[in-house]
């Protein structure tokens, strides 16, 4: 307010510039200033004249203009694997930029600030992905397509030290390595080149993996222990057979970076560990089979070595096959048989024994086959002999 040509301004632009105006005008040219970095800047403005004094506080914000960006992300993945997505930025100091991801069909894309993201693919083919980076100034994007398996192999790759001293760390060096290590690799093994997929990780040192995919036309049900494309690589980098030459005639050898390399992957694994757990209960039921076959055999073959007394106490279903206590009784019941065809006439006692011995035999039936502990062969005994002497001196 007041007289704007006796005003008197003190501008402070954050980056160590401070200047002061005055007798500026509307139609004056705007103060301009150029930022080196990027970043925010917070510009303060002090106006000062006869009526007094104001303060105003302006955030600008400087961004460096997106070159290009760099989608990378593993060519093969497993179906419900894991699988990161990062997006590489250059000048790789741009700043406040906003990354817009594209999987597969979907047409809404998810937002983040971060230059990763974290996601799984449900199905087997191939998915499109796309990443998008905006900084307001600019905006590039990268495409890439990932291959869905349901398994697959992975054999780790190292490569001679020597090669550190080529790698610029960029992504079209990495393909291209990746691509002339494939090629060779089918040439030596006899493997076919589209079952074969060489990445070269980012970094250093210089480092690979090599996917060994499912051949075509074999079911998926197959196990996948069993793999002589993978032994006919190892065997080839174990030999030293897989190398190429890089500028200057250097020679890089082309190994395994672990010699027990060689890895399952994708989410065919839990259907290799069912596998594995019914193969293991297979051959425990066949060894407890054979154990008993074996024992029972051995009991045939030499008979039990226990006294009658001790046979009945430690093998206790012995009592159930030769029931002593039973042919006893069959005995003394026919010699009563016998003696109530005398023609002495006893028709009611003779009524009685009978009730009592089927009485008998029922209880007998029931303590035989209910409770194998006693031994009931003298309870019936002692019974029978009282009624049948009973009967006689009758």
């Amino acid at each position: 307010m007041g007289d704007t040509s006796n005003t008197r301004y003190q501008v402070d632009l954050w980056d160590g510039v401070r200047a002061i105006y005055e007798n500026l005008t509307v139609t004056d040219e705007p103060i301009q200033h150029r930022y080196e970095k990027p970043g925010v800047y917070r510009v303060s403005v002090q106006a000062e004249n006869s009526a007094g004094q104001d303060r105003a506080t302006l955030y600008i914000q400087v961004t460096t203009p997106l070159q290009e960006v760099h989608l990378e992300v593993v060519p093969i993945a497993g179906r419900n694997q894991l699988v990161n997505l990062t997006a590489v930025v250059l000048p790789a100091d741009a700043n406040l930029t906003v990354f817009y991801w594209w999987i597969g069909d979907d047409l809404q894309p998810k937002l983040t600030l971060e230059n990763s993201l974290l996601t799984r693919f449900p199905e087997e083919g191939e998915v499109s992905v796309t990443v998008q980076a905006s900084n307001g100034r600019s905006t590039v994007q990268d495409s890439k397509t990932v291959r869905v398996y349901d398994r697959f192999q992975v054999v780790p790759l190292s490569f001679s030290p020597n090669v550190d001293r080529f790698n610029p760390n960029i992504p079209e060096w990495r393909e291209d390595v990746g691509r002339v290590v494939t090629k060779i690799l089918a040439k030596v093994t006899g493997v076919p080149q589209d079952s074969l997929v060489t990445m070269v990780k980012p970094g250093l040192p210089t480092t690979a993996q090599l996917y060994v995919l499912p051949p075509e036309g074999v079911p998926a049900k197959r196990s996948v222990f069993v793999d002589k494309r993978v032994s006919a690589i190892k065997q080839a980098l174990r030999e030293s057979n897989v190398s190429f030459i890089v500028r200057g005639g250097l020679r890089v050898l082309v190994t395994l970076a672990d010699p027990d390399s060689g890895y399952n992957s994708g989410a065919g694994s839990p259907g290799v560990w069912a596998l594995a757990g019914i193969l293991l209960v297979t051959f425990l039921s066949t060894g407890v089979f054979l154990l008993y076959k074996f024992k029972r055999k051995n009991y045939k073959s030499h008979g039990s070595l226990l006294r009658p007394e001790e046979d009945s106490l430690t093998r206790p279903w012995l009592r159930f096959r030769k029931l002593p206590g039973r042919n006893v009784y069959a005995q003394m019941h026919n010699e009563k048989e016998q003696e109530m065809t005398s023609p002495v006439n006893h028709s009611d006692d003779t009524q009685n024994i009978i009730q009592g011995e089927e009485f008998i035999d029922d209880d007998l039936d029931s303590q035989t086959l209910g409770n194998g502990g006693g031994n009931h062969s003298g309870v019936v005994l002692s019974i029978t002999s009282r009624e049948l002497h009973s009967y006689l001196s009758s």
